[in-house]
């Protein structure tokens, strides 16, 4: 009867908020958001990295504040960028003194000031905060001890072996999406593979149905678009709003597989609420579930639409990758590190720090640049350019660093190797067919279309291109 109430009550305040949040939405979008103001110079002191120009090429930006401010509050902002290598790796490892709770980040550009964290919690500790209504602190986005246990769990459900045998399901798909226009010439290829291939593999992983695509894959839009650091606050109240709706539907099928639990992470998930020798809760399970679906739906859609960009910039690589597709996975390295799909990761000082001379006071803000730290010229030989020879390939700093590495980096690997190995072999001479823009955001590094033009290979054997090589394709996961 408790837990009844508990999910009645739950769903009544998701719905009351989500509407209220769209209602605030609808009126502020009736007065017109000031302009921002154009780019004058190239100074860092003067330079806003919400504008315009900076965000769709912030790769010189970045450049002056580790030359000139490695800890750099931009104006009018309320945190402090940090963009040497070495820096941000050393915050990283300082879990005691720099928390990965991020959620005042956000709530607080809705709702005002939010309380910066005094303690880590425990695992499966005040995971009720919020009444259900939105997302509990887990994963990318949780100190020790609680971290520590979710990330071995998460690792149990999803192991190495686990991730190898997807190959086959992701070759499937691949071939199926690409099949549907290698022998038109033309495509628009963010929205006909880059998106649907990698959210349709992470809903498959945690089983939700896969006519709810458009559904989740606009939830996980909005989520995302939380943290652009450029949405005006109609825009932040109507992006708060969507995600609430995706988690209440996350909440939903995970009340399903309770019921009914399959062989899937959902199903891993629930085995470990239940168990009470386990600590996770329902409200930790449901978020996990949730971020991982956030997750899923960007970095390997950015780094494929990015790396077919650079194929199409630097036509010898086309033809090198095709004659030697086992090489394909250096080369995804190399997009990884220069075009990070996430640009970087916010941490929170918990007591007073001080870095190049520049006092951090507790509570300030750091906003660490994964993709500066990839081009940093101190740790980097000739940062801008790729090179499949590279010997520390591996090192850069796109999947996180430390405890917070990402959980699902084996996979998106995978399935970026796939899909360019499945294009390259089905088509010759890719180029561009329109403009290519990037999403308004300081945290993602995403395209918002990439229209392409190709020539569809010959097959010999015949049979569609795709399937060609698929056969071809190395079978090794990266």
């Amino acid at each position: 009867m408790a837990r009844s109430f508990y999910h009645a009550r739950r769903v009544f305040l998701s719905v009351v908020l989500e509407s209220a949040l769209r209602l605030y939405a609808l009126g502020l979008a009736l007065w017109p958001a000031p302009r921002q103001r154009a780019l004058q110079n190239i100074r860092a002191e003067d330079l806003d990295p919400t504008l315009p120009g900076t965000i769709a090429k912030p790769f010189e930006y970045y450049r002056l504040l580790r030359d000139k401010h490695p800890v750099f509050r931009p104006p009018g902002q309320d945190f402090y960028c940090i963009s040497r290598y070495e820096d941000i790796q050393a915050i990283s490892r300082q879990t005691q003194l720099y928390s990965s709770n991020i959620v005042g980040v956000l709530l607080e550009k809705v709702f005002g000031p939010y309380a910066t964290p005094q303690s880590a919690q425990p695992p499966g500790e005040g995971s009720r905060r919020n009444y259900g209504v939105t997302p509990v602190d887990v994963l990318a986005i949780q100190d020790p001890s609680a971290h520590k246990y979710q990330k071995l769990l998460t690792h149990q459900i999803v192991s190495g072996p686990f991730v190898r045998n997807l190959e086959g399901s992701v070759q499937k798909l691949s071939c199926e999406l690409l099949d549907q226009f290698i022998g038109l010439g033309r495509v628009e290829f963010m929205d006909a593979v880059a998106w649907p291939l990698p959210m349709r593999m992470a809903m498959r992983l945690v089983g939700y149905p896969q006519q709810d695509y458009p559904r989740i894959k606009q939830g996980c839009a909005h989520t995302i678009r939380l943290l652009a650091g450029t949405s005006t606050p109609a825009e932040l109240a109507r992006d708060t709003a969507a995600s609430m709706a995706l988690f209440r539907y996350c909440w939903s099928q995970y009340r399903r597989a309770k019921e009914n639990p399959q062989d899937d992470i959902s199903g891993g998930l629930v085995a470990a609420a239940v168990d009470p020798d386990h600590p996770l809760t329902d409200e930790e399970a449901v978020s996990i579930l949730f971020q991982l679906l956030i997750a899923g739906s960007d970095s390997s859609a950015s780094t494929m639409g990015n790396a077919v960009r650079l194929l199409i910039e630097q036509p010898q690589l086309q033809e090198e990758l095709r004659e030697q597709p086992e090489r394909t996975e250096r080369f995804i390295e190399e997009v990884l590190r220069l075009e990070s799909a996430f640009q970087g990761h916010f941490r929170l000082a918990l007591q007073d720090s001080e870095l190049h001379g520049v006092k951090l006071p507790k509570g300030s803000r750091l906003f660490l640049l994964w993709a500066s730290g990839n081009r940093d010229e101190r740790f980097w030989a000739h940062p801008d350019e790729i090179d499949l020879d590279r010997p520390n390939l591996k090192k850069h700093l796109t999947f996180g660093y430390g405890l917070h590495a990402c959980l699902g980096r084996e996979l998106a690997r995978m399935e970026i190797r796939i899909v360019l190995n499945t294009l390259l072999q089905g088509t010759r001479n890719l180029r561009f067919d329109g403009p290519v823009d990037y999403v308004a955001s300081l945290f993602t590094r995403t395209l918002r279309q990439l229209p392409i033009r190709f020539d569809p290979a010959e097959t010999e054997r015949g049979g569609p291109a795709s399937a060609r090589a698929a056969s071809s394709a190395p079978a090794q996961a990266a």
